[in-house]
């Protein structure tokens, strides 16, 4: 018993302890940002403190730290891409979705500890909008040609 009350009073396993369970805590919050009827006011708050806490660790701990806290927020989800798709791509829809998270956070944080500039601020949205004109662009692109392609076929 002496000994694991030392292994939780290490600075480093009180270190992990904390940013474990606030990683679950801004999980169980994304859950209500990131479904299909998010809570609108949540949507702006939910982020901020996986950035405070992501900026403040090293990149391994950030890594691990949105690795943990996107899936938990998009579990939320699989029960509806179920509905729509079988189990097994639904969980890979859900690996590339968390996939998704740490790249804008893991690129939102190098940018901002890089420039550490007034207009870093900007980095976090401007990467979302970087990444929902990515995603819809090519979506739109895949309908144009399937559209055209069946205008061919048609005559």
């Amino acid at each position: 018993m002496q000994s694991l009350f030392r292994l939780i009073t290490k600075p480093s396993t009180r270190s992990f302890i904390l940013q474990f369970g606030t990683a679950l805590l801004i999980g169980f919050m994304l859950r209500f940002v990131v479904n299909l009827t998010p809570v609108w006011w949540l949507v702006w708050i939910a982020p901020v403190p996986l950035l405070v806490i992501d900026l403040r660790s090293n990149k391994r701990d950030t890594f691990w730290i949105t690795a943990v806290t996107a899936s938990i927020g998009l579990s939320s989800n699989l029960h509806d891409y179920q509905l729509v798709m079988p189990a097994p791509i639904a969980v890979l829809v859900l690996l590339a979705q968390s996939w998704l998270w740490v790249f804008v956070i893991m690129t939102t944080r190098r940018i901002v500890l890089r420039y550490q500039s007034w207009w870093t601020v900007l980095v976090y949205p401007v990467m979302w909008c970087a990444v929902d004109k990515g995603v819809w662009s090519s979506s739109e692109h895949i309908r144009k040609r399937q559209k055209y392609n069946g205008k061919l076929a048609f005559i």
